[in-house]
C-alpha cells in the first residue's frame, strides 16, 4: 500500500485497510489464529500460542488459502466505493520462538521473538501479489495432503543457511481449500518498451543501472527481455524512460519466472509488486 498510500487522502486510505483487516481478522479468528500485530498495511498472526494445538501448521496453511481467497471481496468492496484493488503475499513458517509479555514494567504487550519470527519476515520478503509461501519446516509439520506449484532454495539476509521455500495452491482433508488465481493473459506490446533497472538487496539499490524491453504485459506482470543474467526472486527497481511524469516512472518488480533466451536475449517473466496507477495505466495502454 506504499504507492497507492500517496494516492490517496488520508480517509480512503483507512479505508482501505479497514476494509482488508474487517475480512482477515475473522478468518485468522475462525482457525484459532491470534493476531498478534497489525503492522501498518501488514498482519502477524500466531498459530499454537497462546494455547497449543498438534494441527496449528495445517490450521495456518489452510487459514492463509481462505485469506487469499478473500482478497476477492475485500476488492469488491474497493472497487464498489472507487477505491483502488490490492494484492497481499503470505508467508508461513514454523519452528520454537518465545511467546508470552515483553516490555518495561512501565509497558508490555503479549509478543513473540527469536530466529523464526525472523525467518518468517525473511520469507515474506520473497512473496508477491496472491501467493502463498511456506517453509520447509511448515511443511514437515503439516497433517494435510499440498499442492506445491513449486519449490525453491533461498538465501535470507541474516539466516546462515539455505533455506527451501515452498509456494503452495492447496491444501486436502479436512479443509479442502485451493487457491482462487484468475489467469493473466499477457497482451504484446504495438513496440517493445525500453526500461532501465537496478538490482535491489533488502533496501540496498545496486550501483549497476541495466537495460532491457517490456514485450509483453498483463494486468500485475510483464515479459522483459535482457541482456544481463538475473536469478529468479531478484527484486527490481524499473525506470521508465518514456514516461512523462518524472515523479512516478518507477516500477518496482520482482522476478518469478525463467523463460529462458529464446532466439536472443533472455526472457523473465516479472510481476509488479509496487507501482502507481498512472503509471500501470500508461504500460497497459502500450498493449495492442
Amino acid at each position: 500500500l506504499s504507492v497507492i498510500s500517496q494516492e490517496l487522502d488520508a480517509e480512503d486510505c483507512v479505508t482501505v485497510l479497514n476494509n482488508y483487516f474487517g475480512i482477515m481478522t475473522p478468518t485468522i479468528q475462525k482457525y484459532d489464529g491470534e493476531i498478534n500485530e497489525f503492522l501498518g498495511d501488514a498482519i502477524l498472526a500466531i498459530f499454537g500460542a497462546p494455547v497449543a494445538t498438534e494441527d496449528h501448521a495445517s490450521k495456518a496453511l489452510a487459514c492463509s488459502i481462505e485469506m487469499q481467497n478473500g482478497m476477492v471481496e475485500v476488492n469488491e468492496r474497493n472497487r464498489a466505493l472507487g477505491l483502488p484493488t490490492i494484492e497481499m503475499g503470505i508467508a508461513l513458517n514454523t519452528g520454537e520462538v518465545v511467546v508470552g509479555n515483553i516490555g518495561s514494567e512501565r509497558r508490555q504487550k503479549y509478543g513473540v521473538v527469536g530466529h523464526h519470527v525472523n525467518l518468517t519476515g525473511r520469507i515474506e520478503s520473497f512473496t508477491v501479489g496472491n501467493q502463498v509461501m511456506v517453509s520447509e519446516y511448515t511443511i514437515n509439520r503439516l497433517d494435510s495432503k499440498v499442492k506445491v506449484a513449486q519449490s525453491l532454495d533461498v538465501e535470507a539476509k541474516g539466516i546462515k543457511d539455505p533455506v527451501k521455500i515452498f509456494e503452495v495452491e492447496g491444501i486436502g482433508e479436512p479443509y479442502n481449500l485451493t487457491l482462487v488465481t484468475a489467469q493473466q493473459k499477457m497482451k504484446p506490446l504495438g513496440e517493445a518498451l525500453y526500461i532501465s533497472f537496478n538490482t535491489l538487496s533488502g533496501k540496498a539499490v545496486a550501483d549497476e543501472t541495466l537495460e532491457g524491453h517490456i514485450v509483453e504485459v498483463s494486468k500485475n506482470g510483464a515479459t522483459m527481455e535482457t541482456a544481463s543474467e538475473l536469478d529468479i526472486l531478484t527484486n527490481l527497481r524499473i525506470t521508465v524512460p518514456s514516461f512523462v511524469d518524472g515523479e512516478n516512472d518507477q516500477v518496482f518488480a520482482k522476478v518469478t519466472e525463467d523463460l529462458g533466451p529464446g532466439d536472443g536475449p533472455n526472457r523473465y517473466h516479472i510481476t509488479l509488486t509496487s507501482a502507481s496507477r498512472v503509471i500501470r495505466k500508461y504500460i497497459k495502454s502500450l498493449a495492442v
